[in-house]
């Protein structure tokens, strides 16, 4: 693979993107409904706690999914893991984190591309011409 060439595709990339930002709903659903639910004596202390498990596990196993798909890809882990351990933070999950490091993750994916298509990228030997 020449180091310019996208490893991710862009129907790959809404799909990641989908998957991810499906986890942050779902704990960001979670813990609007929690709190409300625990008014509820006995029963609703018992939903609200399954409810933020439910949201917990479904967001684990979506990072792990995410994680495994990242690095069978080749690709950087780094911005993925910052935002999954954010996710792991009490108050903070109900961001949606992990849907803007999945998007990290791409936008790191396609910035070569980008930096050639905008002429950042200036060729090595007339830069060298030009400080002379």
């Amino acid at each position: 693979m020449e180091n310019n060439e996208r490893k991710i595709s862009t129907v790959e990339a809404i799909l990641a993107v989908i998957f991810v930002a499906s986890a942050d709903l779902m704990e960001f659903l979670a813990s609007l409904l929690a709190i409300p639910i625990q008014v509820i004596p006995v029963v609703g202390q018992g939903l609200g706690a399954a409810l933020m498990l439910f949201a917990w596990l479904y967001g684990f196993t979506v990072t792990a999914l995410t994680l495994t798909w990242i690095y069978f890809k080749g690709l950087s882990m780094r911005w993925f893991l910052g935002g999954s351990g954010l996710e792991l933070i009490p108050g903070i999950n109900a961001l949606p984190l992990r849907t803007a490091a999945i998007l990290a993750v791409i936008a790191e994916d396609r910035l070569p591309l980008l930096k050639k298509a905008s002429g950042l990228v200036k060729p090595t030997a007339k830069s060298a011409v030009a400080t002379k």
